[in-house]
């Protein structure tokens, strides 16, 4: 795997050490069958190497290009129910921020996957 081979003999910061754990769980044998169906899972990393479904603290800027992929994802659905409580990362198109808004505003799973479904409409029209 060129990622790791990547990884020379002096070490890798905090912050390198991050992104690898992000993309060790993100790609691992863990994710489910359907997932490898995801358009996330056949795309790229970012020029600066790192993973753009987990753009981390300050780096917001991409999400929406990543929501107009996950907007037309064939999984979309089944990934945002299946990471519907998880912290970190884009799942089904939701970010970070609108799951935790959600969530402080009682909104429930079913609430929340028509709101996502409408939010990515919306943000897929705004480009055409």
């Amino acid at each position: 795997m060129e990622l790791i081979e990547e990884i020379n003999n002096e070490g890798i910061s905090f912050d390198e050490w991050e992104v690898y754990n992000r993309w060790i769980k993100y790609f691992s044998n863990l994710r489910p069958e359907w997932g490898r169906d995801g358009l996330c899972y056949q795309a790229h990393p970012t020029p600066d190497g790192e993973n753009p479904w987990f753009p981390g603290h300050g780096k917001h800027k991409i999400l929406p290009t990543v929501q107009k992929i996950c907007a037309v994802c064939p999984v979309r659905e089944k990934c945002f129910e299946s990471n519907w409580d998880d912290e970190y990362g884009v799942w089904g198109g939701s970010g970070e921020k609108q799951r935790r808004d959600w969530k402080e505003a009682k909104v429930t799973l079913e609430e929340a996957k028509v709101l996502l479904a409408e939010y990515l409409e919306d943000l897929v029209k705004e480009v055409d």
